[in-house]
């Protein structure tokens, strides 16, 4: 009497293989450390450029020079570029600030998915 042949399905061929070869499944990307660490990094960058903004803002000619002599047309040319500056670490520090809120209501959009699922399996 000939033995029935065994019916391999493909997923048993999957199984037997990362049995073999000690394939572990990944974990999903859904880790919130990652994300927190990123938005960390981001916050970082955020305080960075409105500290270097208020540096600047300190380091700055506050009087207003409106002279037509030599002397002041070069302050003038310099408060001109330095507001110049000034106006684009603005708006790179609310894009970053936009950036912050939107990453952060993500991770814990994200955080309340992952809760979600945890106690549904329970």
């Amino acid at each position: 009497m000939i033995p029935a042949k065994e019916y391999v399905t493909p997923r048993t061929i999957a199984r037997r293989t990362c049995k073999s070869l000690k394939i572990k499944k990944r974990k999903p990307f859904m880790n919130l450390t990652y994300h927190i660490v990123a938005l960390v990094v981001l916050i970082a960058a955020v305080i960075g450029l409105y500290l270097y903004r208020r540096w600047l803002e300190n380091h700055d000619d506050h009087y207003i020079h409106l002279h037509n002599d030599a002397h002041d047309a070069s302050i003038i040319s310099t408060q001109a570029s330095m507001a110049k500056r000034l106006d684009a670490i603005d708006k790179l520090k609310n894009a970053g600030l936009i950036a912050v809120i939107v990453y952060a209501v993500a991770i814990a959009a994200m955080a309340v998915y992952i809760g979600w699922n945890s106690n549904a399996q329970v």
